[in-house]
């Protein structure tokens, strides 16, 4: 058999070595960097930049509140005289004519007027009080009567256990044998005693 031989020739492997050496450091030196900075601001800016995230959807939300006006009325479906107002002026507006009146129209699904309701009748309809209330209280007296009838249940079990166990004792302890035993273990017990 012949002898196999290799060489290897690794001219420039140091410089490849380097370089992938110097992508490796800087990438993790640049994610460390990121790290750091990211949990700084954090730390040190985060209630500033809620303060002002809040503060400008604030002013945003005021802005359109105030000054962005909407067209109501004046189209086919609306007996009312078409014109501009902002939708704080509107909402105040509806909310005045809620109060005064004590009802309000509703629409339905499709955007038309259904019908005039109270407070009361909207209030019973969306929550079903009524409904809820009484789920509630069937719930709550039927576990009621369940722990009731648990305990009582536990209770005369108890107590007919003790009372049998008593009434046996008792029929036990008049009985001739049972007199005997206690007799010969009275002894048995003496005579340990004695030596």
């Amino acid at each position: 058999m012949g002898k196999l031989e290799a060489t290897i020739e690794l001219t420039g492997l140091q410089s490849v070595a380097e370089e992938s050496l110097k992508e490796v450091l800087s990438g993790s030196i640049k994610d460390t960097v990121t790290k750091i900075v990211q949990d700084s601001i954090k730390e040190n800016y985060k209630d500033i930049i809620e303060e002002r995230v809040s503060t400008m959807l604030a002013g945003q939300i005021d802005n359109m509140l105030y000054n962005h006006k909407v067209q109501i009325g004046g189209d086919y479906f609306s007996d009312e005289p078409a014109r501009e107002v902002t939708i704080a002026k509107l909402t105040d507006e509806k909310v005045k004519e809620y109060i005064a009146n004590n009802q309000f129209t509703t629409k339905d699904r499709y955007g038309e007027y259904t019908r005039i309701k109270t407070f009361q009748e909207y209030i019973d309809e969306k929550l079903c009080l009524n409904t809820k209330v009484q789920k509630e209280l069937n719930s709550f007296v039927e576990d009621t009567r369940y722990n009731i009838n648990e305990k009582m249940k536990k209770m005369f079990d108890d107590s007919t256990r003790t009372l049998l166990s008593d009434s046996i004792l008792n029929l036990l302890q008049q009985n001739e044998t049972y007199r005997r035993i206690e007799t010969n273990i009275s002894t048995i017990a003496s005579k340990g005693n004695e030596e």
